[in-house]
C-alpha cells in the first residue's frame, strides 16, 4: 500500500494532510440519505443504472461509455487489470497510485520526468511537448497517464495543450488517460467542451471523483467515462455491485446540487490564490502555484523534516512528498480549507519564519 495523508492521529493536531474541503452540506445529504434506508433490504442496482442516468445528463456522454467505480482509485485498479497495455507512461510527478496499480497488473511503466524550475519567485513543473511525444514513440508506450489538475504539483493541462500532445503523438492506437479527480475546484470555461469534441476523434478515456468535490471520501464515488474499447473492457472486469446504495443515492443529489459547486469554485480559487501570496512571502520557501484545492511548496531548509516537526508542535500536520516520483524530503502539500483554518495555518507557519 503507497503512504497517503490522513494517516498521522494525534490530539491536538491539525490534519491538512488531505485534500477534502473542510465543511461539506451534510445536513442536506443526511436528510436525502434518511430515504435510502428503506432500501437496504433490496440489492442495489447492479451496474448503477440511475446514478448513471443521471452522470450522463450532465456530462453529455451516453450512458454505455460511463462506469461506475468505488471511488476513482477503485477505477485506476480496474482500468490497469483491464485494458491490455504493453507499456504505460505516467507523467511525473503524481498520484503514485497510478504506478502501483499498473504494476500490479503487471503492466511496465515508464516515467516520464517534468522538469522542476522557478520563474519569477514561483516553482514550475515544466513539460516539453516534443520531448514527452518523442518519449512515448521511443519508449513504446501506448498510453500516456496524466493528472489533471495534477496531484501533488496543482498544474493544469489545458485543452489546447492536450491538443498539442495528441498532434504530436503518432501512435495510430495511444490512449490518453486523465485522471480529473480535482477538476471540479475551478470553472474550467471551454475546457469540457473542447474535450469532448477531441474525444469524438482520439482515444481519451477520464477518471472523476465526487469524493473531493463534495467532501465524502467515506462513500467512495467516482466515474469513468469517454474510449468505447476501454469502458468495454473495463465493464467486461467490473465485479457487480461496484457501489452501495447509499452512494448510488448520492449522486443524482450531489449533481442537482450546481449552487454549492459554484460557490466551492469561487471560495477554492480565492482562499488558494491568498495562501500561495502569504506563503510566497516566506523566505525559505518555493511555492508552486495551484489550480486544484491544494499546494505544493519546497522548504528550503538545511533540515526539512525538523522544520515539519516544529510546524507539528505548534499543531499543523502536513502532507509529506517525499514517496513521489521526482520530489524529496524538502516538498510538502497543504490542503486549502475554509478561511479560519487557512489563518490558523498561516499563523502557525509565521511562527517558523524566522527560527527555523
Amino acid at each position: 500500500m503507497n503512504f497517503h495523508g490522513g494517516q498521522l492521529k494525534r490530539e491536538g493536531l491539525r490534519d491538512y494532510s488531505v485534500n477534502i474541503p473542510l465543511e461539506p452540506d451534510l445536513e442536506g445529504l443526511k436528510s436525502h440519505l434518511l430515504n435510502s434506508i428503506s432500501k437496504l433490504v433490496m440489492y442495489p442496482e447492479i451496474d448503477g443504472q440511475t446514478a448513471k442516468t443521471a452522470i450522463s445528463a450532465v456530462i453529455g456522454f451516453p450512458e454505455n461509455q460511463i462506469l461506475l467505480g468505488n471511488g476513482a482509485t477503485d477505477l485506476i485498479y480496474l482500468m490497469a487489470r483491464s485494458l491490455n497495455l504493453n507499456k504505460v507512461m505516467i507523467l511525473a510527478p503524481t498520484f503514485t497510485e497510478y504506478a502501483r496499480a499498473f504494476e500490479v497488473s503487471d503492466t511496465p511503466v515508464h516515467l516520464h520526468m517534468m522538469k522542476d524550475c522557478e520563474q519569477e519567485g514561483w516553482g514550475h513543473f515544466t513539460v516539453d511537448l516534443e520531448s514527452l511525444a518523442a518519449d512515448i514513440h521511443v519508449s513504446g508506450s501506448d498510453a500516456l497517464m496524466i493528472c489533471n489538475p495534477n496531484n501533488p504539483t496543482g498544474q493544469f493541462f489545458d485543452a489546447q495543450w492536450i491538443i498539442e500532445l495528441l498532434t504530436l503523438v503518432k501512435h495510430p492506437d495511444f490512449l490518453l488517460i486523465i485522471d480529473e479527480s480535482f477538476i471540479d475546484f475551478r470553472n474550467r470555461g471551454d475546457y469540457n467542451a473542447i474535450m469532448k469534441r477531441l474525444m469524438l476523434k482520439h482515444r481519451i478515456l477520464v477518471i472523476r471523483s465526487m469524493t473531493k468535490t463534495y467532501s465524502v471520501p467515506g462513500l467512495r464515488i467516482g466515474y469513468a467515462f469517454g474510449d468505447q474499447r476501454a469502458i468495454t473492457g473495463m465493464t467486461r472486469k467490473r465485479e457487480p455491485w461496484a457501489l452501495n446504495q447509499f452512494a448510488l443515492d448520492a449522486i443524482p443529489y450531489f449533481l442537482e446540487n450546481d449552487l454549492r459547486l459554484v460557490a466551492l469554485q469561487a471560495e477554492s480559487e480565492r482562499e488558494t490564490s491568498r495562501v500561495s501570496r502569504h506563503l510566497k512571502a516566506i523566505e525559505h520557501l518555493t511555492v508552486y502555484p495551484s489550480q486544484a484545492n491544494f499546494i505544493l511548496f519546497k522548504v528550503k531548509l538545511p533540515d526539512p523534516n525538523g522544520w515539519h516537526a516544529a510546524l507539528m508542535d505548534e499543531g499543523v500536520y502536513l502532507r509529506t512528498c517525499f514517496d513521489f516520483d521526482g520530489l524529496d524530503h524538502a516538498f510538502f502539500r497543504v490542503a486549502i480549507r475554509d478561511r479560519l483554518s487557512n489563518d490558523y495555518f498561516l499563523e502557525k507557519m509565521e511562527a517558523l519564519k524566522f527560527n527555523r
